[in-house]
């Protein structure tokens, strides 16, 4: 996988949201993060139609990632955002999901995602830093 080409990060790194021009966007979380208000800090950044997925629980399992696919497909996202640990696996594998048919069990670090089948149809953004935020 490549890496970003670019890392944010500071204080008011979140305003790099406003640069984003999606038309709809998924925001995966948790329920943690959705009461300390950081869901409503994205969204003032991210002028879009916006869908929060808010079901991550801390050992995520692969019920939870593909029942947060599920709720994506239905939406169809141009943006994949919001979380850390945990809710960026999901946010990962919801991501590689809306295009591809596979059981994410399967997904491994070594697939190849620049394969034709897979185009990118929507960016993943993680609005914070830690352990899975350098997909």
């Amino acid at each position: 996988m490549v890496c970003s080409p670019r890392i944010v990060f500071g204080d008011d790194a979140v305003e790099v949201l406003e640069n984003e021009k999606p038309e709809r966007t998924i925001m995966v979380t948790d329920k943690s993060l959705s009461k300390l208000g950081y869901v409503e800090e994205v969204q003032k950044y991210l002028k879009s139609e916006i869908k929060i997925f808010d079901e991550v629980e801390p050992e995520q399992s692969i019920e939870t990632a593909l029942k947060c696919a599920k709720f994506a497909r239905e939406f169809n996202p141009d943006l994949v955002a919001l979380g850390d640990r945990s809710v960026l696996d999901v946010a990962k594998i919801t991501r590689i999901l809306l295009e591809i048919d596979i059981s994410p069990g399967k997904i491994t670090p070594f697939m190849d995602l620049r394969e034709p089948r897979f185009k990118k149809i929507a960016k993943l953004i993680p609005t914070s830093s830690g352990t899975s935020a350098d997909f």
